[in-house]
């Protein structure tokens, strides 16, 4: 009778054994995946709440130091001139622009755009007429605004401007600018002139007839 020999099988070896460390094997894997995509997300979110955080941070010290610094912000006043042979002369009669754009210029048209400072004092004559003459002539003196102040609408100007002086029709602005003209003839700059003097010559000349009274009279002399 023969024996059969029997081959033991080491621990390594069994099938069962492999079976077993591989199943352990895969779950530690998909264990060790799934924490690390947990970490990820976790790290992704405390990085976008932290970036949020510096964000909203930083825009409250911008805000804090705009509202303590002076406003600086530098706004100009645009006042346009228009030349229309036989129509229309919307013209600057004196001012110092800081910036003078051409916008058109042909034959017998011409546009252009003058921006002015704040503070800047200029004056304008506005004339038009038709076929049948002149229907409007207004001519201004005024000062630019600035960032914060209230200012009243004039034609030509943007966005608006303090008023020191005003004509409305041809009697008063012949007298207006015969009066200015007295002005350089003299050799007295109109932009030197405190704002008094214009507004005095302004009261001076809605309180009387425009066409009863000299150049001379808005200086307070008879």
């Amino acid at each position: 009778m023969r024996c059969r020999q029997l081959t033991c099988l080491t621990p390594r070896e069994s099938p069962t054994h492999s079976f077993q460390c591989e199943s352990i094997l895969s779950v530690e894997r998909t264990t060790s995946r799934c924490a690390s995509r947990s970490v990820d997300t976790h790290i992704r979110a405390s990085t976008q709440k932290l970036f949020h955080c510096c964000a909203r941070q930083a825009n409250n010290r911008r805000n804090e130091r705009n509202r303590r610094k002076p406003y600086k912000t530098r706004m100009f006043t645009q006042v346009s001139e228009e030349f229309f042979e036989g129509r229309r002369n919307h013209r600057l009669l004196f001012g110092k622009p800081v910036r003078c754009v051409d916008i058109k210029c042909s034959e017998g048209y011409t546009a252009r755009a003058n921006y002015f400072a704040p503070g800047a004092r200029f004056a304008l004559d506005l004339w038009s007429r038709n076929a049948y003459g002149t229907v409007r002539w207004n001519c201004f003196v005024c000062e630019c605004i600035r960032p914060g102040e209230s200012g009243e609408c004039v034609p030509r100007v943007t966005p608006a401007a303090s008023i020191l002086l005003s004509t409305r029709g041809a009697a008063q602005s012949r007298v207006f600018l015969a009066w200015l003209a007295g002005l350089a003839g003299q050799g007295i700059d109109a932009l030197a002139c405190s704002e008094d003097t214009f507004l005095a010559a302004h009261f001076r000349l809605q309180g009387s007839r425009a066409d009863a009274i000299g150049p001379q009279r808005l200086s307070g002399r008879l």
